[in-house]
């Protein structure tokens, strides 16, 4: 400053430049179920809901654990090489989620485990137990996008969208958060619509259709279940219907060798999954000489 005339002037100056602090200005809370609920310790959680910040899939794993093991499905067709028909969908999404999200450049988050797996992987989810989740929310400032990812799992749209409504209600009263919504099937457009009501919509988005994905779901051997309709009877009688436990008593599942009391006729099966190429000869039984 140039001073034109005599006398004292006060002058301030800054020694800091000017700056913007970084924050986050989307904190999803993921509210559904976990494999596990442990604390910093490593010790059980049992009080439900559990709400935890986390920064990394890391930090889920630890804390809450995996997927559920979902079952598949090994078509057996005639004597050529099987291949995987289906896998059995799983109600508990939450670790799916999570992971996709980080996945896509994902920063904090909060987890909110309304309770631990149990059951099958098609287990009903409960609404009761997502509103608990919600309630715990309330509590917490910081997050401010909500999402069930484990909602779509229960036996009906009417309890589903109705845990859809109270979430934007909550929206609508602390006005710092908003509402994800999937709809309760891929074309249930009509029904969500009718199902969510009129009220404070501008406190929640919806997207469709669901998104297809890629990634490796978890499974266990025990859980594998043969189907052979369409292979010849006695190979049928010998695999359909059973699981890989089953065959314990066929085939020698370490060593991975034929059973030499059966005939030295083989079906092939092999399971491909990820990383993973197994191959297991199976006995085929003798048909009679005319």
């Amino acid at each position: 400053m140039n001073y034109k005339t005599p006398g004292v002037y006060v002058e301030e100056i800054n020694k800091f430049p000017p700056s913007v602090a970084a924050v986050a200005t989307a904190i999803p809370a993921f509210i559904g179920y976990t494999e596990i609920a442990i604390d910093e310790d490593g010790n059980d959680l049992t009080d439900f809901p559990v709400v935890k910040r986390i920064t990394s899939l890391k930090d889920y794993e630890t804390a809450f654990g995996f997927a559920m093991d979902q079952a598949m499905t090994v078509e057996v067709i005639g004597d050529e090489p099987s291949a995987i028909s289906s896998i059995t969908g799983t109600n508990y999404r939450m670790y799916h989620a999570v992971q996709i999200y980080f996945d896509n450049g994902g920063g904090p988050c909060y987890i909110i485990a309304v309770d631990k797996y149990s059951g099958t992987p098609t287990e009903t989810i409960a609404s009761a137990k997502l509103l608990e989740g919600l309630n715990a929310l309330k509590k917490k400032d910081e997050p401010t996008l909500i999402l069930f990812p484990d909602g779509v799992g229960m036996d009906d749209n009417t309890s589903y969208y109705e845990v859809l409504k109270q979430a934007i209600n909550q929206c609508a009263l602390l006005g710092d958060r908003f509402t994800i919504c999937e709809l309760f099937n891929d074309d249930d457009v009509a029904n969500f619509r009718t199902g969510i009501g009129t009220n404070h919509l501008k406190y929640a988005a919806a997207y469709h259709p669901w998104l297809h994905t890629n990634i490796n779901v978890k499974y266990v051997k025990q859980n594998i279940t043969f189907s052979a309709a369409d292979s010849p009877v006695n190979t049928s009688d010998i695999l359909n219907g059973k699981k890989w436990g089953d065959l314990a008593n066929i085939i020698a599942l370490e060593s991975i060798q034929r059973n030499l009391d059966q005939a030295a006729s083989s079906t092939t099966i092999i399971l491909n999954n990820a990383n993973t190429l197994l191959t297991v000869d199976l006995p085929v039984a003798p048909t009679d000489a005319a």
